[in-house]
């Protein structure tokens, strides 16, 4: 059978009942209790039970933004955000941004002894990494803690655009661990091993990591609530390890890093996303895969890259929320999520419009499975624009379609010229 007929012949099927529940999905926004596709068993917590707002955000917007998140809570702890008069910061808390447009980069880092057992990386290998971050210049937010302040903050002495905050000890005590340690430490690695077929590798499966990776989401809704430069320009999370200084398996990072972030690609990928979600990595899935219904499937769930995202300010507040109440909503079903990537993929499903990628493909010059790195650097020049796509309609669901058309690939001269030059042989010496 040619690939021809065998594709006319999938469009030819009719949509299943769960491609339908994305189909006549007609609201942007899906509340916080409410997603599409739930589970059949709920969660015992609430995510908005242990989200902890700043009592005086960094922007109305955010405040706002906070009142509508709690409407309907009987916390009872919350009640403030509803019943007393908005209160916000009017203008940036610690400096204001250090240009106009530029980006906010939140990251985190907290090492602690047993997280290198079969992490595969040591402490040292990552200090020149995040120093690699320090020398960008670029207005960062770094979460750390207490024992490890000094050395952070002595990468860039006396700089308020390397904001460093230690409101936690360990990664146990972010609010969205605290309840989690029995879990991690237990439960998940139980999980992970009626994995069937071929599972992921086993640095996925160590409790302490499983914490520090689902704190990344906590660190994002915290630092946007704090906003010390602002919310003029986008936000973008990165892993404090992302950068690979030297690195055999990463030749053109040293140029990236060296043009790190293009303002106007980053602000064009978080114009897109909205205020309802963000961009990430994303290569394939279909919502019908018994991934989404077996957890002992769940890891071929594994389809997004969770070291980098980027976003509006309520952009990337939408998206913490929504992944901390799918890891609440997954747990109660016995869905693994020891690693924050083993979510997103039931988190766009979930709630449209809230995960949008950029798909993996070939790139001259640099590394094809990551190519959020490639999309927002200012590498190949101002004329080279990265492909951002709405992935209900692009991996989960045949039928689906987005209510914001993708933003298409434009190659600019400098990657077309590479292109060319890799395209031509070179002369054979006479």
């Amino acid at each position: 059978m040619t690939s021809y007929v065998r594709d006319a012949l999938a469009e030819a099927k009719p949509p299943t009942d769960r491609e339908r529940v994305l189909m006549d999905h007609k609201l942007p926004i899906t509340p916080l209790r409410q997603p599409l596709l739930p589970f059949p068993n709920p969660a015992k917590l609430d995510a908005r039970s242990y989200i902890e707002p700043h009592r005086k955000p960094g922007s109305k917007e955010i405040a706002e933004w906070n009142k509508e998140l709690f409407q309907g809570f009987d916390g009872g702890s919350k009640d403030h955000l509803v019943s007393e008069p908005l209160r916000y910061w009017d203008k940036p808390s610690v400096a204001p941004p250090i240009r106009p447009g530029a980006p906010t980069i939140i990251t985190t880092f907290s090492w602690e002894e047993d997280m290198a057992e079969g992490q595969g990386r040591a402490f040292d290998e990552y200090l020149p990494r995040i120093r690699q971050l320090a020398e960008t210049g670029e207005m960062v937010i770094f979460y750390t803690n207490k024992k490890l302040r000094e050395i952070i903050e002595a990468m860039r002495p006396n700089d308020p655009y390397w904001h460093v905050v230690t409101p936690w000890d360990s990664v146990w005590d972010v609010p969205n661990n605290r309840h989690q340690r029995e879990n991690f430490t237990s439960v998940q690695p139980k999980l992970f091993s009626n994995f069937s077929d071929v599972g992921p590798v086993g640095r996925y499966n160590v409790a302490r990591l499983s914490a520090a990776y689902n704190a990344k989401a906590y660190c994002i809704f915290d630092g946007v609530q704090r906003a010390p430069f602002g919310t003029a320009g986008p936000f973008m999370f990165y892993d404090a390890g992302w950068f690979a200084v030297g690195s055999s398996r990463d030749p053109g990072f040293a140029e990236v890093a060296a043009d790190f972030i293009d303002d106007a690609k980053a602000a064009r990928s978080a114009a897109f996303a909205g205020d309802t979600g963000v961009v990430e990595d994303g290569p394939p899935f279909d919502v019908n895969h018994r991934c989404f219904t077996d957890p002992d499937c769940a890891w071929k769930a594994l389809h997004f890259l969770g070291g980098s995202v980027v976003g509006s300010a309520l952009g990337m507040l939408n998206y913490a929320v929504r992944f901390m109440q799918t890891v609440e909503d997954m747990d109660a079903n016995r869905f693994y999520v020891g690693r924050e990537e083993f979510v997103m993929s039931f988190l766009a499903c979930r709630y449209p419009n809230t995960l949008f990628s950029v798909p993996a493909g070939p790139t001259p010059g640099f590394r094809r499975e990551w190519p959020i790195r490639d999309c927002h650097s200012g590498r190949w020049g101002p004329d080279d624009l990265g492909e951002v796509v709405d992935p209900v309609q692009t991996l989960f669901c045949r039928f689906y379609q987005p209510r914001r058309p993708s933003l298409p690939a434009v190659p600019g001269k400098k990657r077309l010229a590479l292109k060319e030059q890799q395209r031509t042989p070179p002369e054979t010496p006479k």
